[in-house]
């Protein structure tokens, strides 16, 4: 991953690999996962970060603009796919590139559907939209502290 040069302009500037999804939280408390500390606050304004990690995983990337405005947030979400690659610019206008990592475009329906009674805090934060996207209910059952939370995919 590299970041092109440019001002820092965030609170904070973040990665994880996302293994699964809670939706009992929004925001980055919603991802079940690990948090890759090569990408930082500090890469915001520029450098690279080498992530390893396998084929397939699913990396989100995030920034919380500051001074705080949603627009400004920076999301990148990829699945790990050698000879990929994604992009997308700061709104600082610095570039990220993502090598070796295909982008997943979020829908934010998904989260509608699935959860239509939660709160606007929920349904507009773009890491929860992925996660009810990207993780069905069936493939989490076996995590304890979301069986309460689950609500089964309606049939089509």
């Amino acid at each position: 991953m590299q970041v092109s040069k440019g001002w820092q302009g965030f609170k904070y500037f973040w990665a994880m690999r996302v293994d699964g999804f809670d939706p009992t939280n929004h925001c980055q408390p919603c991802f079940i996962g690990e948090r890759l500390l090569q990408v930082r606050l500090p890469l915001a304004a520029g450098g690279v970060a080498k992530i390893r990690t396998r084929p397939g995983a699913k990396i989100y990337i995030c920034g919380v603009a500051d001074p705080y405005r949603w627009k400004n947030n920076f999301h990148l979400p990829v699945v790990a796919r050698e000879g990929s690659e994604a992009a997308g610019t700061l709104y600082t206008g610095a570039d990220v590139e993502v090598f070796n990592g295909e982008e997943l475009p979020i829908d934010a329906n998904a989260a509608k559907e699935r959860y239509p009674k939660l709160g606007e805090e929920f349904l507009t934060c773009r890491n929860f939209q992925f996660g009810a996207q990207y993780f069905r209910p069936s493939a989490q059952k076996a995590h304890p502290r979301l069986a309460a939370a689950i609500r089964p995919a309606r049939k089509k």
